[in-house]
């Protein structure tokens, strides 16, 4: 039982630090398609979002 109670801890520790992560990770994004040739951007356009996504579905259970 110690070691279920023990993962579950690191595991929600971890969650946190993973969808802040991703938002950092959505900022970035940002940054490098404001600074980037607009024809480049179509290859780039959606990251953002995808990892403000990614951020939403990792605090589920959380917030």
């Amino acid at each position: 039982m110690a070691g279920r109670s023990r993962v579950s801890t690191l595991a929600r520790w971890k969650r946190p630090r993973r969808w802040s992560a991703r938002l950092l990770g959505a900022v970035t994004y940002q940054r490098f398609l404001d600074n980037i040739e607009t024809s480049e951007r179509v290859y780039h356009e959606d990251d953002p979002t995808s990892e403000v996504r990614a951020a939403i579905r990792a605090t589920k259970g959380i917030l």
